[in-house]
């Protein structure tokens, strides 16, 4: 759901990305067990959660992933795990 192409380090020890592979794929939502946290991440289909969404100072989000909701796939490999549609999403992962 998200490439290492728009992962950076924003200092926090979490994966973090300016923004997901496929927009319709996350859901965010307001996390209801912590309102100090802005909102949760989770995935479309599953419902898994997968982290948080933050907002910084330019009012740009910022996706704060948790690690053990990602898993790498090398972009050669992406056909082959069922995600090569995503490789056809603009800008994504060229």
């Amino acid at each position: 759901m998200f490439s290492s192409k728009y992962k950076f380090d924003a200092g926090s020890g979490f994966a973090s990305f300016a923004k997901p592979i496929d927009p319709n794929a996350i859901i965010e939502f307001p996390d209801v067990f912590d309102e100090d946290l802005n909102l949760e991440a989770s995935s479309r289909v599953g419902k898994a959660h997968l982290g948080h969404v933050f907002t910084d100072s330019a009012n740009k989000k910022i996706y704060r992933i948790n690690s053990a909701a990602l898993r790498f796939i090398p972009k050669d490999k992406i056909y082959d795990e069922g995600y090569g549609y995503l490789l056809e999403q603009k800008d994504t992962l060229n």
